[in-house]
């Protein structure tokens, strides 16, 4: 009992911090308990106690921090905030090619531009047509026929 309080409280504050007040999802706090019983597990403790808890709170925190997001000021992993990430915007390029890409795996880089855009995870095709540069740079990028492929390897 002593666990899951602790959870709802850490959850609560978070969210009174948050400025999207959906960000507390159910899956959140569910995956932070699942940790919890699994931390507890491995410190063979036949029950869950607030430390376990806080060890779980803390892995959570510090996942999310490779994303640059920043878990006690209220910021989450939802489909909004994921798209804001570099890693959400290069998801919905990778989302748009596949789904316009040809038999030989090329697509018009516009209409993927475009589709990305649409996702939502772009403030302005401006900054798609950056992050293409980007991986042009990178050599993800090959050209045919003014059509591109992508390669993520």
């Amino acid at each position: 009992r002593e666990a899951l309080k602790r959870n709802t409280e850490f959850f609560a504050e978070i969210k009174r911090k948050s400025e999207d007040k959906k960000s507390v999802e159910t899956r959140t706090k569910n995956a932070v308990m699942k940790f919890s019983v699994a931390i507890a597990k491995w410190h063979m403790s036949n029950e869950v106690k607030p430390i376990h808890v806080n060890e779980a709170l803390e892995l959570y925190k510090a996942s999310l921090s490779t994303f640059g997001m920043h878990f006690e000021d209220g910021e989450f992993i939802n489909e909004s905030s994921l798209k804001k990430t570099e890693d959400g915007r290069r998801i919905a390029i990778d989302k748009a090619y596949n789904v316009l890409k040809n038999e030989k795996g090329y697509a018009f880089e516009s209409e993927v531009i475009d589709k990305a855009v649409e996702y939502g995870c772009f403030t302005s095709r401006g900054q798609a047509q950056a992050l293409m540069g980007t991986l042009r740079m990178e050599c993800k990028l090959t050209e045919r026929d003014n059509m591109i492929k992508i390669s993520w390897k």
